[in-house]
C-alpha cells in the first residue's frame, strides 16, 4: 500500500455520502450522517466535507445537505 494510506474503517463513509449529497437524496444523506458520526467523524468534519462538496455540486445542493446535517446532529444530540 501507498505509504499514508488509510484503511479504517471510517473512510468508507463519505464517499456513499458524497454520492447522497450531488443527488439530492435527503433521507440517504440522513442515513449516512448518522453512520459516520456513529463511526467516530465530528460534526465539525462533516459540515467540511459538505463545504467542499459545494464547489462541485453547487451550493443549492449542498444548502439542502447542511439543513439536514443540523437536523440529523441535533437529533443525535437528543438521543444522548
Amino acid at each position: 500500500m501507498p505509504r499514508g494510506y488509510h484503511t479504517a474503517p471510517i473512510d468508507n463513509t463519505i464517499p456513499p455520502s458524497r454520492v447522497k449529497e450531488a443527488t439530492a437524496r435527503t433521507p440517504e444523506l440522513a442515513i449516512h450522517l448518522r453512520m459516520a458520526r456513529r463511526q467516530g467523524w465530528g460534526e465539525d468534519e462533516l459540515i467540511e466535507v459538505l463545504l467542499h462538496l459545494s464547489g462541485y455540486v453547487g451550493v443549492p445542493l449542498i444548502r439542502e445537505a447542511m439543513l439536514t446535517a443540523k437536523e440529523v446532529f441535533g437529533e443525535m444530540r437528543k438521543e444522548r
